[in-house]
């Protein structure tokens, strides 16, 4: 996921060709079951099709609720590895730089919330915890379409 400046809408999900691949082969698989099952006629296969393009659109949707609910977690597991650094005594500077460093080691650098580099310009605008987290939790919430 490449940084372009530009806000990503999550509630827009791109499937890859391998995901097409896969959902379209479990779809048809589906309509043949279900053919196989009930009706045993080639012609009525042609008329259950569309299931299949219905079970693309969902399994999509899926993959919009799971990204939604994975930037849901690792946006609490910031929130949770900022409060323990200030605990610990670092500046708000620092445990942002630690928070950083701990959810590369937790989810890699390539998870939605590795966008912890955006984090750190809003510390820098509003140095107050208070604000600073408020200020992150609403934009960050707002731009997944996740409810507080």
């Amino acid at each position: 996921m490449k940084n372009t400046g530009k806000k990503i809408d999550y509630n827009v999900y791109q499937l890859s060709w391998k995901q097409w691949l896969q959902y379209t082969a479990e779809a048809v698989v589906l309509c043949c079951t279900i053919n196989y099952l009930f009706y045993q006629s080639p012609a009525v296969f042609l008329f259950i099709l569309p299931i299949a393009a219905w079970y693309i659109r969902q399994r999509k949707r899926q993959q919009i609720q799971l990204r939604k609910k994975r930037i849901h977690y690792q946006f609490k597991e910031a929130l949770n590895a900022l409060q323990i650094g200030i605990s610990a005594g670092y500046s708000l500077d620092n445990a942002v730089r630690e928070t950083r460093k701990d959810l590369e080691r937790i989810y890699g650098k390539t998870a939605e919330m590795t966008l912890l580099h955006r984090m750190k310009r809003v510390v820098f605008a509003a140095y107050e915890p208070p604000t600073f987290v408020t200020c992150l939790g609403e934009a960050v919430l707002r731009q997944a379409g996740i409810e507080v």
